[in-house]
C-alpha cells in the first residue's frame, strides 16, 4: 500500500470514527457499533483492537470518556491518535455534557461554569496516594515526624471541608464522613 493511500485510509477512517462519536453521543449506539464493525473488517489487527477500544471508551459514562481516550492516545502509533483524536468531543459538546451530567446526578441547576480545556500537568508519583502513604514527613503543620496518611487525616478534619460539604449536601455527599 503507498503512502497516500495509507493516509487518505487513515483520514477516511478517523472521519467516520468522528461520526461515530457523534452517534454515541445521540444515543445511536447500535449503528455505531455497525459502522465501527465496517471499519474493523477493513482494518489491521492492532488497529481492529483499537477500534474495539475506543468504542468501549465512546460507551463509557461521559465524566470517563475523555481519560479514558488519553489513555488510549498515550500508547497507540501515530495512525491511532487520528482515530482517538477524532472521536474527543469538542469543548463545548463537552462542557454541555458535563453539565448535563451533574444536573441528572445531582437533581438541580448547575451555576458553576464550565471552562474550555486547560493545559494537563500530571502530577509526579510521590504526589499519588498521599493520603495511604506510612512515611513520614520530618516537618509537617501538623507535627514532627508524622506518617503522611496521618498529617493528611488531620488537615481534612482541621480544614473543616468534610463538615462543610456534609452540612451543603447532607447525605448526598458520599465522600464527607
Amino acid at each position: 500500500m503507498n503512502t497516500q493511500t495509507a493516509e487518505t485510509t487513515t483520514i477516511d477512517a478517523a472521519e467516520e470514527m468522528g461520526q461515530v462519536a457523534d452517534l454515541i453521543a445521540a444515543g445511536a449506539t447500535r449503528e455505531a457499533r455497525r459502522r465501527t464493525a465496517r471499519l474493523a473488517d477493513t482494518a489491521t489487527v492492532s488497529t481492529r483492537a483499537l477500534l474495539g477500544e475506543i468504542l468501549a471508551a465512546l460507551e463509557t459514562h461521559p465524566a470517563v470518556t475523555i481519560a479514558k481516550l488519553r489513555d488510549l492516545w498515550k500508547v497507540s502509533d501515530e495512525d491511532g491518535r487520528a482515530l482517538v483524536l477524532a472521536c474527543v468531543p469538542h469543548a463545548e459538546r463537552r462542557a454541555e455534557a458535563a453539565k448535563q451530567a451533574a444536573r441528572d446526578a445531582l437533581g438541580r441547576e448547575i451555576v458553576t461554569p464550565i471552562l474550555g480545556d486547560a493545559s494537563f500537568y500530571p502530577a509526579d508519583a510521590y504526589h499519588q496516594d498521599y493520603y495511604k502513604s506510612a512515611e513520614r514527613l520530618a516537618v509537617s503543620s501538623v507535627g514532627l515526624f508524622v506518617p503522611k496518611s496521618e498529617a493528611y487525616k488531620r488537615y481534612r478534619e482541621g480544614c473543616g471541608r468534610d463538615a462543610t460539604v456534609k452540612a451543603l449536601w447532607g447525605s448526598e455527599a458520599p465522600f464527607a464522613k
